[in-house]
């Protein structure tokens, strides 16, 4: 008799358990939803949901901007990878003629101008002059469009090789180490 007694309440017990984890896990998903929602709102603070969906699309392609910038002036400085340099503007070319904010189009010109006068640099680098024209006109052209002032061969130049340089691996000084 104590067995079926002990038997009954462990599937009571059991079914307790069960209900409570189900009604948990619906009410932890609920609370979880209204806490997200919550902090989006905070966060959007006075912005309509048409206006937060389009900053979305803002950030979103200018982090991928910054993406393919910093891959482009990163593999300038591998030789090994400087072959792929003019597909890799290419690919950049082509996500630029797709952007959909006019708010990212400033900062893609400016970064396109930059890698034209980067890809100058290498094609002079390896005696292809004329694609080093190119180049460096099509910087030009991009750098007078966004309002630069002085946008000669020298100060653009300049400009890209400052830039090149913070992507550079500087060696470490060994004379320093003890």
């Amino acid at each position: 008799m104590k067995d079926k007694r002990i038997g009954v309440w462990f599937s009571v017990a059991l079914v307790i358990m069960g209900l409570s984890a189900w009604v948990g896990s619906k009410l932890g998903a609920r609370v979880a939803a209204y806490r997200y929602r919550s902090a989006q709102h905070q966060t959007m603070g006075s912005l309509t949901a048409s206006e937060h969906a389009h900053l979305e699309s803002v950030l979103d392609e200018l982090n991928t901007i910054g993406m393919y910038r910093t891959i482009l002036l990163v593999t300038t400085n591998d030789d090994k990878l400087k072959t792929g340099l003019l597909e890799r503007i290419g690919k950049f070319e082509d996500f630029g003629r797709h952007l959909n904010t006019t708010e990212a189009r400033p900062v893609f010109d400016s970064d396109l101008a930059l890698v034209s006068v980067v890809a100058a640099i290498a094609d002079e680098q390896g005696n292809n002059m004329e694609s080093a024209a190119r180049h460096m006109r099509s910087a030009q052209s991009l750098f007078q469009s966004l309002g630069w002032k002085d946008y000669s061969d020298a100060t653009i130049r300049l400009f890209a090789q400052t830039e090149l340089d913070q992507w550079r691996l500087k060696p470490q000084d060994r004379g320093n180490a003890k």
